[in-house]
């Protein structure tokens, strides 16, 4: 218990507490006056003495601190998604600066063997082009899906 350091005076319920923490004075103020403001509800609201209402309170903040702990597990998960899905849009983004590179190539391909001698195009040169123009749009797509899925589970988050 050598760790904490401040010192803090506190009055909840009419009693005087010193506790001790890290905490800073702005903050265990919020929390007194929290506490405070909780109970006198619960003693407004039902017939119970202090120590009891003390209990409730306690049992209330743990419920809070519980509810909030399987949020942030809720949004760790949703992290570690989003992490995901960027890998793959990563990847993906190689993938069609990749194929953009070697369409390029494909099209200076098929623009010098125009301008040789104004020969004809191999048709299976002809089709290769159109493979990976059909690649490319289909990798365009991937993306944009991937894309709008992480949208979508960013705005569930």
């Amino acid at each position: 218990m050598g760790e904490y350091k401040n010192r803090y005076k506190a009055n909840i319920a009419g009693e005087s507490y010193t506790i001790i923490g890290n905490e800073t004075k702005e903050h265990m103020d919020v929390v007194t006056e929290i506490a405070n403001r909780q109970l006198e509800e619960i003693k407004r609201l039902s017939s119970v003495n202090l120590e009891q209402a003390a209990v409730l309170l306690a049992i209330n903040a743990i419920s809070d601190q519980v509810t909030k702990q399987e949020q942030l597990l809720v949004y760790d998960r949703l992290i570690e998604e989003y992490k995901i899905k960027l890998e793959k849009v990563d990847e993906q983004k190689k993938e069609i600066n990749f194929l953009r590179r070697k369409l390029k190539r494909l099209e200076l391909l098929e623009t010098d063997l125009l301008d040789d001698n104004q020969k004809e195009v191999d048709p299976v040169e002809v089709q290769k082009i159109k493979n990976q123009q059909a690649l490319e749009k289909i990798q365009e797509s991937h993306l944009s899906e991937a894309k709008e899925e992480a949208e979508t589970l960013e705005e569930k988050g």
